[in-house]
């Protein structure tokens, strides 16, 4: 199996109006990408591509508009499971849900918050095509989209609008997952847009995957302290890698405590 690589990414053209947030990525030669927000305090924004007919061997590098590097798994997960769990705690009232069918295998699912002065919306985006598989989660301020929905879109009960929303959010729940689950995914969501079907869902633990987390950059913080204390062996630039490493796993950790 492809080993899965974790990436930072940071828009660096001149033209402020084309940039896109930072985010980080999860990547799998020939198999996947996930993507998450850098700003999860801003925007939660979740996005799989999944790759069904084409190869996408060549690693993510830097370009002339668009700085990536290496980071570590820790660092992404900070990211993700906070995304997950503010998407999964996102107040949703009496407001307004739709379903937007553009295509046999392309659905829009839309909530819009009925708070004129705290607008906010959660938006679904499912797009099952021949070469790839794109499925996208965001959780925003907000009202975009609200129009084309109330003009094109079928208005849906709260209700079945959870039932997607659940069923999103346990399949992105584990990112270790998502190639395996993603059979299971497609077909729950379709019968969900065929009509009021219920799917019975799975209790999350967030905290758990805190937990979970923390343990695991404990672990590798002290490794990685002990042996620039210890072994005299290593490379300066080695040595330069794992300090870097190090300010990585310091940074996760600040995120987790900042915002859990």
């Amino acid at each position: 199996m492809a080993e899965d690589k974790y990436f930072y990414f940071k828009d660096v053209s001149l033209y402020a109006s084309r940039r896109r947030l930072p985010y980080l990525m999860k990547w799998r030669k020939d198999l996947f990408s996930l993507e998450v927000e850098e700003e999860v305090d801003f925007r939660q924004r979740i996005s799989l591509d999944i790759y069904k007919f084409y190869q996408k061997d060549s690693k993510p590098a830097s370009t002339q508009y668009t700085k990536v590097v290496p980071v570590i798994k820790e660092v992404f997960l900070s990211h993700y499971t906070l995304a997950v769990k503010y998407i999964h705690e996102t107040p949703i009232d009496d407001g307004e849900f739709y379903l937007y069918q553009h295509s046999k295998d392309w659905f829009d699912i839309y909530y819009f918050s009925r708070n004129e002065k705290d607008r906010r919306n959660i938006h679904i985006d499912f797009r099952d095509s021949i070469e790839d598989l794109w499925i996208t989660v965001y959780a925003t301020a907000g009202h975009k989209g609200r129009p084309s929905s109330r003009k094109n879109g079928e208005v849906i009960t709260e209700e079945r609008f959870r039932q997607f929303l659940n069923l999103t959010i346990q399949y992105f729940y584990d990112p270790d997952s998502v190639a395996t689950l993603l059979g299971d995914y497609i077909k729950n969501f379709k019968l969900l847009c065929e009509g009021d079907t219920k799917i019975e869902g799975l209790i999350i633990s967030v905290s758990k995957a805190f937990e979970d987390i923390f343990k695991q950059l404990d672990s590798r913080k002290e490794y990685l302290e002990k042996r620039l204390i210890e072994n005299d062996g290593d490379s300066n630039i080695d040595r330069a890698k794992f300090r870097g490493e190090l300010e990585g796993i310091g940074y996760a950790v600040k995120v987790i405590n900042i915002n859990k």
